[in-house]
């Protein structure tokens, strides 16, 4: 095993503060490099497997290639990495180089309700957070505020969302219902055994 980082802004360090947090998001990309965000220092970092810092990417500010609240990043195929912004509300791609290179930008506040492709807009609720990429190179991002996850392809381009809304019967209320009842049961199961029996969670066992 090994550990690495510690408090700062210099090289494999991370920003610890109240405001803004340090390391968030964490990736692996094809070549086994390892993308940290450092949400307070407002980059993103790339080391090694082996924890040898390589690189970083990112600057505060509203432009292409930089950063207000870094959250979460992943990596694709091709070693292609996206980063979501909770408080630019949007998702950034970089290219691999040395270093990594801005190469879009999507996303943005929603200018309608459940817009397509945009994200929730209220500046004190979820922006764009959770990031994944599957085999196809989709990549999912969890839109909370609005109660659904986003999928686009490697441009940027959206594609659609979960749930589908064609198959959707409940109104947004009542997805917000079914998020606080999941929200009450999370401490009730944890996990599920080999069986399929629901094991408690660590914090429930703690109570009784």
């Amino acid at each position: 095993m090994a550990k690495w980082g510690g408090h700062g802004s210099g090289p494999g360090q991370f920003a610890h503060m109240a405001k803004h947090g340090g390391m968030m998001g964490i990736a692996i990309g094809p070549k086994h490099n390892v993308f940290i965000t450092d949400q307070g220092n407002f980059r993103v970092q790339v080391f090694s497997q082996d924890g040898t810092f390589l690189s970083e990417f990112g600057t505060k500010g509203r432009g292409n290639g930089m950063f207000l609240k870094p959250t979460h990043v992943a990596a694709d195929s091709k070693g292609n990495v996206y980063v979501t912004d909770w408080e630019r509300r949007d998702i950034q791609k970089f290219v691999p180089g040395d270093p990594y290179t801005w190469s879009l930008t999507f996303g943005g506040k929603e200018t309608e309700d459940r817009e397509y492709g945009r994200f929730y807009k209220k500046a004190d609720a979820y922006g764009p957070n959770g990031i994944a990429i599957n085999s196809k190179d989709q990549i999912h991002v969890s839109d909370s505020g609005n109660c659904r996850v986003q999928v686009f392809d490697g441009d940027g381009k959206f594609t659609h969302q979960i749930p589908d809304p064609a198959l959707i019967t409940l109104e947004l209320s009542g997805i917000k219902a079914q998020k606080k009842v999941f929200k009450s049961q999370i401490t009730m199961r944890c996990a599920y055994d080999r069986d399929g029996k629901g094991r408690p969670h660590p914090r429930r066992s703690q109570q009784q």
